[in-house]
């Protein structure tokens, strides 16, 4: 009985052993451990922070297929609708004739150059009895050519106004006045209020050598209309400039609301 209870007392001391051994190694283990956390938590905590990384850009493509191309298909010839029948033509309406507008010239300098002046063709003793018939007017029935008279007739009666105007015609001024009464016609019209009174006036008007208007012109015989006489004051300013004279100066220009 003593060898048996001496084996177990030595089992009972091994084994007490091997737990203290045990218990030495775990204890051992449990401070390496604690140890090792905390070195990684300080390494954890004061390591340096790593660069970032930057990623390549990714670019997506899709893959689509190329649509398949259909073939035409041939679409029946359309037919034309047949037109319809043309209308008779109706006979147009005549238009009314055009009124031919008034133009007034604008004002524009002229510049006259200097040429050799060609010699006016003589006026004909009935030439000059036109134009100064038309100058005179009111006095046609002095423009009549004089009976023929005796030497004792002629030599007692004295030369009638008529007779002194007919003598002193200039042609070159004759044919200018009748270029003057062709360029009103055409820039002035006179108003049909002022037509059937028998209205006349005469006035003066001041020229330079290219047929401008210098001034105001002047009433020396009056229509007994005024608003006439003022119609054909604006009408002779606004046909500026008139035919060139045959020399610069004072002129007298008749104007017949009739004619």
């Amino acid at each position: 009985m003593s060898v048996s209870t001496t084996k177990e007392q030595r089992a009972g001391v091994w084994l007490e052993a091997q737990d203290a051994a045990h218990q030495r190694g775990l204890v051992r283990g449990i401070v390496l451990s604690f140890a090792l956390h905390i070195l990684v938590g300080f390494a954890i905590a004061y390591a340096p922070e790593p660069d970032p990384i930057y990623l390549p850009e990714v670019i997506s493509v899709r893959m689509v297929a190329m649509p398949v191309a259909s073939t035409p298909t041939k679409s029946a010839p359309k037919v034309a609708p047949a037109k319809p029948a043309a209308p008779e033509p109706v006979p147009a309406k005549p238009l009314p004739a055009p009124v031919p507008k008034q133009v007034v010239l604008p004002k524009q300098a002229v510049v006259v150059k200097k040429k050799a002046k060609p010699k006016p063709e003589p006026l004909d003793y009935d030439d000059a009895l036109d134009a100064l018939r038309e100058e005179l007017g009111d006095e046609e029935p002095l423009l009549r050519a004089p009976p023929v008279e005796t030497a004792e007739g002629v030599e007692d009666r004295a030369p009638t106004e008529a007779e002194g105007a007919l003598g002193q015609i200039d042609p070159d001024e004759a044919a200018w006045k009748l270029a003057v009464d062709r360029h009103m016609s055409n820039v002035y019209v006179v108003p049909q209020d002022f037509k059937g009174q028998g209205l006349r006036t005469v006035l003066r008007v001041t020229l330079s050598a290219a047929g401008d208007v210098l001034g105001t012109p002047e009433v020396l015989r009056s229509s007994g209309n005024p608003y006439f006489d003022d119609t054909v004051k604006r009408a002779l300013v606004r046909a500026t400039p008139l035919p060139a004279p045959p020399e610069p100066g004072d002129f007298r220009l008749n104007f017949n609301a009739d004619e």
